[in-house]
């Protein structure tokens, strides 16, 4: 992904700025946009997990190997490995 000349590699967290009007995709891809007030800081981005504090991003990662997670609903036959 591309936003005012600089290159973003997946799993990259991205503030846009006020200026950023484009975003161009150099390959194939996806991404999330959200919004709302602006993030006083920029979150830790792990895999499935987001968190403004990393030890709870350790937890969590944790926690998934032990499956510790409640299964989705309807969905308990399948478990993606960290």
């Amino acid at each position: 992904m591309k936003i005012g000349g600089t290159i973003y590699e997946p799993g990259e967290f991205v503030l846009l700025e006020e200026g950023d009007q484009t975003i161009e995709f150099v390959d194939n891809g996806r991404f999330v946009m959200l919004g709302g007030d602006a993030f006083e800081t920029i979150p830790y981005v792990e895999w499935n997990f987001v968190s403004f504090d990393k030890d709870r991003i350790e937890q969590a990662k944790e926690d998934w190997r032990k499956n510790r997670f409640p299964t989705v609903p309807g969905d308990n036959k399948e478990h993606i490995p960290y």
